[in-house]
């Protein structure tokens, strides 16, 4: 629509050079008045043994540009928005206007973890246990994690077609 923005695009797990990137560009956007538009697919941070303490010195300082530049954010997400994907780049408390795609999943932690947290006794019981594991993660995210469930709970603001995304 001619209004010039800054876009964050994540697609997997973020990295301490991605989060120092978004840094760069967010302060950009703050000092030429740039809305921000997020385009999320991000399942976390990746982290190894030798770079834990940059990756979080990294990721804090991004988490803390987001929240203190004053220009409009807005989310679109288009995969995954789990953990740091979603409280960084899709939470109603980081960004003003948060739209998803009907098959995007949300949420703070993995389908995975959430399963061995609620259903930890049931799935000591299985006999199978991968398959338990398995079967009841994939029933919680249908049920918890999916856009028009997440939504349905006002964590985002609308669920699109994918056609639609650059009107919204």
């Amino acid at each position: 629509g001619g209004i010039a923005v800054g876009f964050v695009a994540t697609d997997g797990k973020l990295s301490r050079e991605g989060a120092g990137k978004i840094t760069e560009l967010l302060n950009t956007c703050e000092s030429f008045s740039l809305p921000v538009v997020n385009v999320v697919n991000c399942d976390g941070v990746v982290t190894t043994a030798e770079t834990d303490g940059q990756t979080i010195r990294a990721v804090s300082d991004m988490l803390f540009t987001y929240n203190g530049i004053s220009v409009p954010k807005l989310a679109l997400v288009c995969g995954d928005a789990i953990g740091l994907g979603y409280t960084a780049f899709a939470s109603k408390s980081n960004v003003d206007y948060s739209v998803a795609w009907a098959n995007a999943k949300i949420g703070t932690v993995s389908g995975e973890a959430a399963a061995q947290l609620l259903y930890k006794d049931e799935i000591a019981q299985a006999k199978n246990k991968e398959q338990a594991a398995k079967k009841l993660a994939e029933s919680y995210a249908e049920e918890n994690m999916l856009a028009p469930a997440v939504a349905k709970k006002g964590y985002l603001d609308n669920v699109i077609e994918p056609a639609l995304s650059r009107p919204y």
